[in-house]
């Protein structure tokens, strides 16, 4: 009996353990980078890396999978709203300017580029003014809205 239970204990350790290990790979050097534009990992040592396609299956053998986001801003058909942003590139604040004689119900979003909501504001005039202050340089996106449709996409460069 004693056999047994110690049998079992083994094989749940090494069970156990096996996992723990199974999302660590051992390679001959490797290094992490990460600025405000994005990160990058490598690995050097990995014996086998391939992909395989089909239809729109894509299954990637190795120990660092690629993650893939896509950000798409597509333009907006014409619509009775006039709207710029200004400037761009931006330091600090940027404008949105509203030619319309109706802007109740309009709103904007400012997107980082990773798609993430950072600002969600109705506009209260024909002018807003958007701090930009506490963000970091890099690319971010504002989408107006009007009644759930989207009006204008604008793409702002952060110096």
């Amino acid at each position: 009996m004693k056999k047994i239970i110690i049998s079992a204990v083994i094989i749940a350790l090494v069970c156990f353990g096996s996992n723990i290990i199974a999302q660590q790979a051992v390679v001959t050097g490797g290094n992490f980078h990460q600025n405000s534009q994005g990160s990058i990992t490598w690995g050097l040592g990995e014996a086998v890396i391939e992909t395989f396609k089909q239809d729109n299956i894509i299954v990637t053998q190795g120990f660092q999978q690629s993650k893939l986001t896509v950000t798409s801003i597509y333009d907006v058909p014409e619509s009775e709203f006039s709207i710029v942003a200004f400037p761009n590139p931006a330091n600090d604040f940027v404008y949105l300017k509203i030619e319309s004689s109706e802007f109740e119900g309009v709103q904007f979003v400012v997107y980082d580029i990773n798609g993430r909501m950072l600002i969600r504001q109705h506009f209260s005039s024909e002018l807003e003014k958007i701090s930009f202050s506490d963000l970091r340089s890099g690319v971010y996106f504002i989408k107006v809205i009007h009644k759930e449709k989207e009006l204008k996409n604008f793409k702002i460069i952060k110096k």
